[in-house]
């Protein structure tokens, strides 16, 4: 009969551990033990006392808050992370976007510098050409 007894308690010791959240005001046990305390919403004991046995009492100190509210801020502080991290994410990408836009308008506007040296370069060429034709016809 023990060892089914040891079997349940692992297999809560599991569930727990699996589903639970960290208790911000551990039992003392927890406490005593410098252990993390694991809660549930499925047991009245936390991991900690649950593995120590079936005779050990789980006791809480006096809180302030529930561990309903606790979880509902755990929940809304990673909510919050998760959130942070989506919009880190999505500044370094418009600024990976931002640079490539401005390497593109670099490349733009050096193609043009280039294209507006060689109108240039052609309209000095045919202004040339004109005035050797005026001079070929003025010497005629």
């Amino acid at each position: 009969m023990s060892s089914s007894l040891s079997v349940g308690h692992r297999k809560l010791h599991q569930l727990i551990e699996d589903e639970g959240f960290e208790s911000v005001t551990p039992c003392r046990r927890c406490v005593s033990l410098n252990k993390t305390c694991i809660r549930s919403d499925r047991s009245l004991r936390c991991n900690n006392c649950v593995r120590g046995g079936g005779k050990i009492k789980c006791e809480m100190p006096e809180s302030t808050f529930s561990d309903a509210e606790w979880r509902r801020l755990i929940k809304f502080q990673n909510s919050l992370e998760s959130e942070e991290e989506e919009l880190l994410a999505k500044v370094l990408r418009l600024r990976k976007q931002r640079r490539l836009l401005q390497k593109r308008a670099g490349d733009f506007i050096a193609r043009k510098y280039e294209e507006i040296s060689e109108l240039e370069e052609l309209e000095r060429r045919e202004a040339e050409e004109r005035e050797r034709l005026e001079k070929e016809r003025a010497v005629v």
